[in-house]
This record gives C-alpha cells, structure tokens and sequence, in this order.
C-alpha cells in the first residue's frame, strides 16, 4: 500500500515506508511541495532546466530532488570532469 502525504494538498510525494513519510511531511513544506509540483511538470514537459548541457550524456536530475542543481552538480563533476589521481602505492 501507498502511503501518500497529507500534510500539504497537491503533493505528488508517495512511498511504501511510513516512516519515511512521516519525516518527509516534517520536512517539506507548501512553498518546496509548490516547487516540486513545477519540476514535475516541467519534467513531463520537455522543459526542466536540471538536464545534463553535454550532448554526449542523457543525465536529468530528478525534479524530486530537494536540490536538482547540486544533483547536476555533482553529475558534471564526477563523470564530465573527473580527473583521475596517480595512486601513492603504484597500483
């Protein structure tokens, strides 16, 4: 069974655990649940600003996430601009 947020109307958020539920409506509130609702959307509409900018790569950050620019963030930095270090033992 889906366990769905009742803390704020017009929220998408839906999970199987109950706790986790019960520490997500502590946490969001009507402005991020707002937020949210627009990445989803934008999302279904081909116009969500958290895509990956190299042409090579299919990368989305979820617009569920409470931070998609960081989550792209981290994207670009680890897989676009990862530099590989020598290793101090000479593997």
């Amino acid at each position: 069974m889906l366990n769905t947020c009742r803390k704020t109307s017009g929220c998408l958020s839906k999970t199987i655990y109950t706790n986790a539920l019960r520490s997500y409506e502590n946490h969001y509130t009507e402005v991020k649940v707002v937020k949210l609702a627009a990445g989803v959307e934008a999302f279904a509409a081909g116009v969500y600003e958290f895509a990956c900018p190299h042409d090579d790569y299919n990368f989305v950050a979820a617009p569920e996430a409470e931070r998609p620019a960081y989550s792209l963030a981290d994207h670009v930095r680890q897989v676009h601009k990862f530099e590989p270090n020598a290793c101090e033992h000479g593997c």
